[in-house]
């Protein structure tokens, strides 16, 4: 995980920081600036479960088998539960924030792991 913050790390925050700004000038155009909090909550609920998945995955390598699947399944339900938690909160503030939020956490997510992806793949080719 390191080597791969390293690597692409900076592109990573560069293209989330790009994207941040181009949602920001469609919130305030529309006057939804508010809504930028969500955005924001997304991103950090996606930073929040891709370090427990990875965390997870590393303790899970160093166990046997069966013990490296109950970590697998722990992390699974923590991801979800954490979510459920985020989202709940979220929509009973109000629908716009909700969307917001599950917005951001997508967007941020998928960069992420589009960013993995073809680290991994760079890696695979040495």
């Amino acid at each position: 995980m390191k080597e791969f913050l390293s690597v692409r790390g900076k592109k990573l925050l560069l293209q989330i920081l790009v994207c941040t700004i181009i949602i920001a000038g469609f919130l305030a155009t529309y006057g939804k600036l508010q809504l930028l909090t969500g955005v924001f909550t997304g991103y950090l609920l996606a930073v929040i479960c891709v370090w427990v998945m990875v965390y997870r995955t590393w303790r899970a390598s160093h166990l046997s088998v069966g013990k490296a699947k109950g970590q697998m399944w722990l992390s699974l339900i923590m991801r979800l539960l954490i979510i459920f938690i985020v989202l709940r909160t979220a929509i009973m503030r109000s629908e716009e924030l909700f969307f917001a939020a599950v917005g951001g956490f997508f967007l941020a997510f998928i960069i992420y792991m589009i960013h993995l992806m073809i680290f991994v793949y760079h890696k695979n080719m040495e």
